[in-house]
């Protein structure tokens, strides 16, 4: 994510939260609004750079903290886009998002596919926004035509779509 798009639109509806007021007597709480959790449902967030969206983020739910700038979200779509390679579209369970770094975790049953019929499943994987890869240190498999690849680990390279499977790899060729 190139562009902090997502994280300046959180920003700027964080900015409108107001104190919390007692239901029972309308006092205002002592917590500020840069302290209480914003609950945010069927949420959109979305990344640009030079003019072109580079990524979706779709969530059923989302609960953000403004005090450590975190969003824990549920039921997640991710679609990296690029016109001219695909897309990679991930959803998972959960998410955790960085808003100060643009990183998150994908976390629960992840499952994620790539436009040349690539398709990944693990436990957790990670994005990493500065060298826009997406990582697992977890046990993961990857589908290909004819095959599945399973491995402790793998790397995405979001730019070039190449993934790659790390440690103890294995190899099951599937029947055409």
């Amino acid at each position: 994510m190139r562009s902090r798009a997502a994280a300046a639109a959180l920003g700027i509806l964080l900015a409108g939260c107001t104190p919390v007021s007692s239901l029972d007597t309308g006092a205002v709480e002592p917590e500020t609004a840069a302290s209480v959790p914003a609950v945010l449902e069927r949420v959109v967030f979305e990344g640009y750079a030079q003019g072109e969206r580079e990524v979706e983020v779709l969530a059923a739910s989302a609960q953000v903290d403004p005090s450590t700038r975190i969003a824990r979200l549920t039921d997640v779509k991710i679609s990296f886009e690029d016109p001219r390679r695909g897309a990679i579209v991930v959803h998972a369970e959960g998410a955790h998002l960085d808003l100060a770094s643009d990183d998150f975790v994908l976390v629960g049953s992840v499952d994620g596919s790539t436009a040349s019929g690539e398709r990944f499943v693990g436990e957790e994987i990670r994005y990493d926004a500065k060298t826009e890869t997406l990582r697992s240190d977890r046990p993961v498999r990857v589908y290909r035509e004819n095959m599945m690849l399973t491995g402790d680990g793998m790397v995405i390279d979001v730019e070039t779509r190449r993934i790659t499977i790390q440690g103890r790899v294995r190899t099951k060729m599937r029947p055409r």
